[in-house]
């Protein structure tokens, strides 16, 4: 696509940072086939000489490259345009690697292999960030808050609706499937009464937190209200999701929180019900309830669990709704 076209569109240009060929020819094959204008070099050295000579709107850089390396180049790339998104990526990934990438002013952190397709959401949430704080320093503050939890800062249920609708059209188009997991915590009346709202706020913020960070970096997270969340999975059919859903929850159940010595059993777990578009509903309020039931399935099986749609008889599908615990 040319660069007016691009333009048109208000797609930012990406610079693409790889000494490998093939990766370099793939990503800018499926960015440029999204309607994005992309440049390609080998190393860190070319990349700060396009920098200093066009604005990019988004950089994906690899960590290993010959002559100047991937931190070093996020290191000089953000002092020279701060505000400038970069992504970097590696086959080599180690949880040091991913902090020092972020506290250098990485916006994401993606491992190979990865899914290819993936790329192209990332790039849609990056100009999706971009554009949001456009916004806030045009004025439309108020606007973006509206669309976030003040507490938890997450997306909020209002803006679940608006994220519902895309995905539901973009799986229309593709053929492709995507999950959605409603996750309660398990318990948090007892937490909340023993301990006070203040620290059941800061429990959930952390939560929060938790669910963000550990996340895809395609997935969405949002608070749906109370200790409910939804994480929504783009593009995932059901296996993947319940691989994705049951390390999420397996993590929450392994993180250590402020005084969880006082929930029954000791520590912070979460019921996750999930259901699938098309699947599992017609429609996004469909798909919610369903996975609202799911989740309540989760419960009465013992909670601390993930219940998908497909997996419940007729008979406890029917079942009503009751009370969280």
């Amino acid at each position: 696509m040319m660069a007016d076209e691009a333009e048109s569109k208000n797609l930012p240009p990406v610079l693409i940072v790889d000494d490998e060929e093939v990766i370099r020819q793939v990503m800018r094959d499926i960015l440029t086939d999204s309607g994005y204008e992309v440049d390609v070099v080998e190393n860190g050295e070319k990349a700060l000489a396009q920098l200093k000579n066009k604005t990019y709107g988004l950089v994906f850089a690899d960590i290993r490259m010959p002559k100047m390396d991937g931190m070093e180049f996020l290191r000089r790339a953000k002092h020279l345009t701060p505000d400038l998104d970069i992504i970097m990526m590696t086959g080599y990934a180690s949880v040091d690697i991913a902090v020092e990438a972020i506290k250098l002013g990485a916006q994401d952190f993606i491992t190979k292999p990865f899914n290819l397709d993936h790329i192209r959401i990332v790039a849609e949430r990056a100009v999706e960030r971009k554009a949001l704080k456009k916004q806030a320093e045009e004025g439309e503050y108020y606007k973006r808050i509206s669309l976030t939890d003040g507490l938890t800062e997450l997306f909020n249920r209002r803006h679940l609706r608006h994220i519902l609708g895309t995905e539901i059209s973009r799986s229309e188009r593709s053929g492709r499937k995507f999950c959605l997991l409603m996750v309660d915590v398990d318990d948090f009346k007892v937490y909340n009464d023993t301990l006070g709202h203040p620290a059941g706020d800061e429990a959930l913020k952390f939560l929060a937190w938790l669910l963000k960070h550990h996340a895809r970096i395609s997935d969405v997270v949002c608070r749906y209200g109370g200790e409910e969340f939804v994480v929504v999975f783009p593009e995932t059919d059901v296996p993947a999701s319940r691989i994705a859903a049951e390390r999420l929850r397996r993590i929450i159940e392994e993180t250590e929180f402020d005084r969880q010595e006082v929930l029954p059993g000791g520590n912070f777990t979460v019921s996750i019900g999930m259901a699938c578009f098309p699947d599992d509903a017609t429609s996004a309020d469909e798909l919610v309830s369903n996975a609202d039931k799911a989740m309540y399935h989760a419960k009465r099986s013992g909670k601390n669990r993930l219940a998908a749609w497909t997996d419940i008889s007729e008979t406890a599908r029917s079942r009503p709704s009751e009370q969280r615990a």
